[in-house]
């Protein structure tokens, strides 16, 4: 463990000897997404899904981070699939690999029974590769916050969990990007502990465009009764850098 860490710490030393970038500069990281499947004939079903992302980071000063998505889906005019989210981050270098994240994460979920989840948290991250060019960034998180439930019966529920974030991206040979992100927050003092697992793969069209590939989980180990514990969905759309 200690000749792992030594590795990763003589990487991040030279690295940073060979970033050029300059303290304090903006840089703004904005996408809007959106995406379509239906059939018909023997299956009848129609998905939508959509995207925002508005992203301005002062390097290695702050970053501002503004993220919502929906999901919504049809089968046989049944709704099969209804979530949205909003959140808004904010993060405060200490180094250039340390930081402090504030979060808030409001989000809904018809087939969770969620009407609407509030969820503010807040900790300490670092960054153990951020390479721009070519892509190679690698970050871990760990907090602590607090869950507001209001579910679709009218009763109301709260946790006091933990955060722990990992994020990979990695920029593979010509137009493509793969990355992982995951969110794990264990309940405390409570049997539930749920985890967000997005795993994307990224076609450049061009400058502005690329396609997207998604694949969600959401694991809540205590669902309300009647709602299983894992939720999948294979998301694709088109991606609009501005």
């Amino acid at each position: 463990m200690r000749f792992v860490f030594i590795i990763l710490l003589m990487t991040q030393i030279a690295w940073a000897r060979e970033d050029k970038r300059i303290t304090g500069t903006v840089y703004w990281n904005n996408k809007l997404s959106f995406g379509f499947t239906t059939t018909g004939g023997n299956s009848d079903t129609l998905n939508f899904n959509g995207g925002l992302q508005i992203n301005r980071n002062k390097l290695w000063v702050d970053e501002w981070t503004f993220q919502s998505e929906f999901r919504y889906g049809t089968d046989k005019e049944r709704i099969s699939t209804e979530k949205a989210s909003a959140s808004l981050r904010y993060a405060i270098s200490l180094t250039r690999s340390f930081y402090n994240f504030y979060r808030v994460l409001i989000s809904h979920d018809y087939m969770a029974k969620e009407k609407i989840r509030i969820t503010p948290t807040g900790g300490i991250g670092y960054w153990f590769f951020d390479r721009p060019a070519p892509v190679l960034r690698m970050m871990g998180e760990i907090g602590g916050g607090y869950s507001k439930y209001y579910l679709k019966d009218n009763s109301e529920e709260d946790d006091i969990l933990l955060q722990v974030r990992g994020f990979f991206e990695w920029a593979l040979s010509g137009p493509f990007l793969m990355g992982e992100n995951i969110y794990m927050y264990p309940a405390m003092g409570r049997n539930r502990n749920l985890i967000q697992s997005k795993t994307y793969l990224e076609i450049n069209i061009n400058d502005r465009l690329s396609n997207s590939y998604i694949y969600e989980i959401d694991y809540n180990s205590n669902p309300p009764e009647g709602v299983k514990k894992s939720d999948r969905i294979l998301i694709i759309s088109l991606e609009w850098i501005f």
